[in-house]
Parts: structure tokens; sequence; C-alpha cells
């Protein structure tokens, strides 16, 4: 008994410090626009007015939908206040910051022989799953794989780099996103009612 509820304070404990960070969906409107980008750059080539006319339909629907996702996230789930952030996680995160500067001018400057920048995206989603303490395992599964690219990250070319990006990012978000509704269902209107005394 002991342990069943050791467990579920756990739960809560990183459900309600991580809640912002695991509505995955909400990113993924950005995510999809992001791929959308370099199409409709292409596209731009022959038919200006109607990759111009096309970047402005799909903005407008990544927007819309983020926002219908916000309100999805905040219906179903509530709102979480979070707390003050660690003064050692933040200094973490503009350390983390400065590095992705240098490893892109790097990259950009002197072309070196391994790409910085996916390694800087390698140890991101390292970042991400050893403060989750092995929750969010699938980001440990995108680290290695950006691992991986490191050698072949600057042959593939711009074009595939955003859709790797876009891929690993989309689904991660969807993966968080499974990973709420498991740890924290969602709650129907007719329960929190008949919770009301």
């Amino acid at each position: 008994m002991g342990t069943n509820i050791q467990f579920d304070l756990q739960r809560l404990i990183f459900t309600t410090s991580n809640s912002g960070f695991l509505r995955g969906l909400i990113c993924l409107p950005t995510w999809l626009f992001f791929i959308t980008c370099p199409l409709l750059g292409h596209l731009s080539m022959r038919h200006s007015k109607l990759a111009g006319f096309g970047l402005l339909v799909a903005f407008a629907v990544a927007v819309v939908s983020t926002k219908q996702l916000h309100d999805f996230y905040n219906r179903h789930y509530g709102k979480v206040t979070a707390s003050e952030g660690s003064p050692l996680i933040i200094i973490g995160i503009g350390v983390w910051a400065i590095a992705a500067f240098g490893c892109f001018v790097i990259d950009g400057k002197y072309h070196p022989q391994f790409s910085l920048a996916a390694f800087w995206f390698a140890s991101f989603f390292w970042g991400i799953f050893m403060h989750s303490a092995g929750h969010r395992w699938y980001y440990l599964v995108a680290s290695i794989c950006f691992v991986l690219l490191v050698p072949y990250w600057r042959e593939l070319g711009e074009t595939w780099q955003r859709v790797i990006l876009a891929v690993a990012f989309i689904a991660t978000g969807v993966m968080d996103h499974l990973l709420l509704t498991r740890l924290l269902p969602p709650i129907a209107k007719d329960q929190v009612l008949s919770a009301i005394p």
C-alpha cells in the first residue's frame, strides 16, 4: 500500500512539474510549418505568387491549430502554475544556449569534418532524457540517432536537415502527449461535476 502511495506521489510530482513540457502536440503545427517552408521555397522558383499564398495559409493554419491545441490541453488537463526555476537550471540553459550559438557558428564558418550542430542536438535530447529521471526514454533514442548522424549531417543538406529535425521533434512531442495521457488521464466534465458535493 505504502509503495503505491509513494509511486502515485512521484508520478504526480513529475507530471505537474513537467506538465507544460508534456503537452507535446502544441508544437506539432510549428514543426509541420517548418517542413512546409522549404517545399514552398522550391515552388516559388516557378510560381512565386502561389507559393507566397501557400506560405500565408500554412502560417495561419499553424497559428490557429496551436491555439486550438492550447485550449484542448487547458480544457482536459487544466493549468499548472510553475514554480520558480532553480538557479542551476537557469544557468545550465544559458550555457546550453551559448554552446548552441558557438556550434552553429563554427559549423558555418570552419566546416569541421564532424558537425557540432548535430552533436548539440544529440546533447539537447540527452539532457531532456536525463532531466526526466528516465520517464521520457524516447529522447535518449533521438539523442542516439543524432550521434549517429554527426559524421553525415553537413552532407545531408538543409532540406533533409529540416525534415529530420522536424520528424524528431514531432515524434518526441507525440510520445510526450502519450506519456501525459498515461500519467494523468483527462477528466471528463461530468466526472468533475459529480465530485462536487
